[in-house]
């Protein structure tokens, strides 16, 4: 509970400058206490460590899969940094895999990471950022660890040619799973500026008409509508995502509506947001760097999903300590 500050009058006393004199030391320090007061009531307002299982998701699920974004180069072995995030995703019940929205520099850093705190194992598809673009190597990298276009595990359809293994589509248990690389021009998979080309825009149209999967899933490194994160209403990345083509943003949106896309995450403005747009959800994932950036909260996800089909995304946010996690928000998409 905030106090509510103290309203004095404008007049100045005439009887006693003392008076005046701690009045006005009164009027400099009220801000400065509100300010404390509401840091404090924003700490303790901070729900439960995510360690204990009253933030571990109680919904019943068949399997859930979690989702880190914008990680940057805060990939070294520091538990405030990306590390932290795989050992929060740990305590929280790992899920099957992780999908990581771009921006990994570099993600050979960020598999390491993934392989060493959630195990050798452990599944990881990553997409690509327009911060992978800058490095040939890192794009090298990407393509090698997706040879082909199929050497990652349940891969159902290939990109388009040019674009082979860095935008595809893969299946796991009833779900269908589409990464796009929206960078990805029509011949070079690192020759746009973030769009869904012409020939992006059809590879998803045959990808999303043949898969008989009851739920499906599209991920991108740009957002369709860029939101101010949710919590600060900062805004980065406005005009400049994939609503710099409208006509295409839109084409795509549609398709999406068309074809029951029942979610398309992303992340490019380190802002978390969640929103339904004419029935599909878009979910920014902000980033994941830890402390790496205290603009906006360092963000995870877990996705959960039964038998029947039900959907629920859990957002986890960095601690004001940057040490721990906590579940922020709880939401069904269907």
């Amino acid at each position: 509970m905030l106090l509510q500050p103290i309203l004095f009058s404008n007049r100045v006393p005439t009887s006693s400058s003392s008076k005046f004199f701690f009045k006005s030391i009164l009027l400099l320090l009220i801000p400065i206490l509100s300010s404390i007061l509401v840091a404090c009531s924003q700490q303790n307002s901070l729900p439960t460590d995510p360690s204990s299982s009253e933030v571990v998701s109680k919904c019943e699920h068949d399997f859930s899969f979690c989702l880190t974004a914008d990680i940057h180069e805060y990939t070294g072995d520091y538990p405030t940094y990306f590390r932290g995030v795989c050992e929060s995703i740990a305590q929280c019940g790992y899920g099957s895999f992780m999908i990581t929205l771009g921006d990994m520099t570099p993600p050979a850093y960020v598999y390491k990471m993934v392989t060493s705190y959630l195990g050798q194992s452990y599944l990881w598809y990553p997409v690509v950022g327009n911060h992978e673009l800058l490095d040939s190597a890192q794009m090298e990298w990407l393509r090698n660890f997706n040879k082909r276009g199929n050497s990652l595990p349940n891969i159902v359809n290939s990109g388009p040619a040019g674009g082979e293994e860095t935008t595809y589509s893969f299946d796991f248990q009833q779900a269908h799973f589409v990464i796009l690389n929206v960078y990805f021009d029509g011949t070079n998979d690192r020759g746009s500026d973030g769009d869904i080309s012409d020939n992006l825009y059809n590879w998803l149209v045959d990808d999303l008409t043949q898969t008989k999967q009851p739920l499906k899933f599209v991920f991108g490194h740009e957002p369709a509508y860029p939101q101010p994160d949710m919590e600060t209403g900062r805004t980065k990345h406005s005009t400049d995502s994939l609503n710099f083509y409208p006509a295409n943003r839109d084409r795509f949106w549609e398709l999406l509506k068309e074809q029951g896309v029942l979610a398309y995450f992303c992340g490019h403005t380190h802002s978390y947001s969640h929103m339904q747009i004419e029935g599909v959800w878009q979910i920014n994932l902000a980033h994941s760097k830890g402390s790496g950036e205290t603009t906006t909260r360092s963000t995870y996800s877990f996705l959960h999903i039964n038998k029947n089909n039900n959907v629920v995304c859990d957002t986890y946010r960095i601690g004001n300590d940057f040490k721990k996690y906590y579940l922020v928000y709880s939401f069904p998409l269907n």
